[in-house]
C-alpha cells in the first residue's frame, strides 16, 4: 500500500494531479504505523514514504517524520530500516531545501550528517551508492552546517575515492559529492590540504605502483576541484600541482589520462 502510494500517487501527482489528502493520511495511517514496529518492513517504507511526501504536509508532522527517520538512522537499527531512512533524508533534502520549512530540516543536518558518514565507511555496493547519492543532497542544503563538519567528510571522501576508484559506478557517485564539497568555501581549505599531496603522490607514482585508472580518475576529480575555486588558484596548485599534471600527460599514452589531463591543464 505505501509503495503504491508513493510511487504511484506522489509521484503522478506531480503531473497528473489528484486529490489525496497527505495531511491526513501521514496522521492517521502512516505515523501510527511508525510507532506500531510490525516489522523492518512496514517501519523502512513508513520513513521512506515520510520523506517523499514531505512537501505535502505541516510543519509539525514534518517534525515527527524528521524524528522517526533520524531513529531509523541508530546503528542499533535494522538494516533495512537504515537503508530506508538514509532514502527518506534524500528526499527530505531534495522536496524540502527550498520550502519555508528549511528550518525545520536544518536542525537535523548535523545528526543526519554523522549517521550517514557512519554508513558510508562501512557500506558496500548498492547500500553505498544510496548513502552517497543521500550525502550529495544533504551537503547542499546548509553549506555552513556541512563546512562545520568537513573534518569529518573530507577525509572520508577521500578515502572512499582510494578504496573505490576503480569501481565507474562508485567513482561517478564519489564526482558528485567532491563537487558540492569543492562549491562550498568552508570545505575548500581543507579539502586542499587533504587531496592535493595524495593527488600528488598518485600522479607521480609508476605505471607499477598503482592500477592504471586511478590516475585518470585522479585527474577527474581534480578537474572538480579547480573548477571549484575562484580565481586566481591557491599557490599549491600553482607551484606543486600544475608541473606533476604536466609531466604525467606528456609521459602518457593512455587516452582517459590524455583527455583528463588536458581539462586539467585547461
Amino acid at each position: 500500500c505505501f509503495l503504491v502510494v508513493g510511487g504511484t500517487i506522489i509521484d503522478n501527482n506531480k503531473t497528473n494531479p489528484v486529490s489525496f489528502g497527505s495531511q491526513v493520511f501521514v496522521e492517521n495511517l502512516l505515523l501510527p504505523d511508525l510507532s506500531a514496529s510490525v516489522s523492518p518492513i512496514l517501519t523502512g517504507r513508513c520513513i521512506w514514504l515520510a520523506g517523499k511526501i514531505s512537501s505535502h504536509i505541516g510543519p509539525q508532522t514534518i517534525q515527527s517524520c524528521l524524528e522517526s527517520t533520524l531513529s531509523g538512522l541508530q546503528i542499533t537499527q535494522h538494516m533495512i530500516i537504515r537503508i530506508m531512512s538514509a532514502k527518506a533524508v534524500y528526499y527530505f533534502c531534495t522536496q524540502l531545501k527550498e520550502e519555508n520549512h528549511r528550518s525545520v530540516l536544518s536542525h537535523f543536518l548535523p545528526y543526519f550528517i554523522s549517521h550517514l558518514c557512519d554508513m558510508a565507511s562501512d557500506s558496500h555496493d548498492v547500500m553505498l551508492f544510496t548513502v552517497l547519492d543521500c550525502l550529495q543532497q544533504l551537503f547542499q542544503v546548509d553549506y555552513s552546517i556541512t563546512a562545520s563538519h568537513s573534518e569529518r567528510i573530507v577525509p572520508l571522501t577521500i578515502s572512499l575515492f582510494l578504496k573505490y576508484s576503480l569501481d565507474p559506478a562508485v567513482s561517478s557517485c564519489l564526482e558528485d559529492v567532491f563537487l558540492c564539497l569543492a562549491n562550498n568555501p568552508g570545505c575548500q581549505p581543507l579539502l586542499h590540504s587533504r587531496l592535493l599531496p595524495t593527488a600528488i603522490e598518485i600522479l607521480s607514482a609508476s605505471d607499477t605502483q598503482i592500477p592504471l585508472g586511478m590516475v585518470s580518475s585522479t585527474l577527474e576529480i581534480l578537474v572538480i576541484i579547480i573548477r571549484g575555486c575562484d580565481p586566481p588558484l591557491p599557490p599549491s596548485f600553482v607551484n606543486e600541482l600544475f608541473s606533476v599534471v604536466v609531466q604525467r600527460v606528456l609521459m602518457s599514452e593512455d587516452p582517459a589520462i590524455l583527455q583528463s589531463g588536458g581539462e586539467c591543464i585547461r
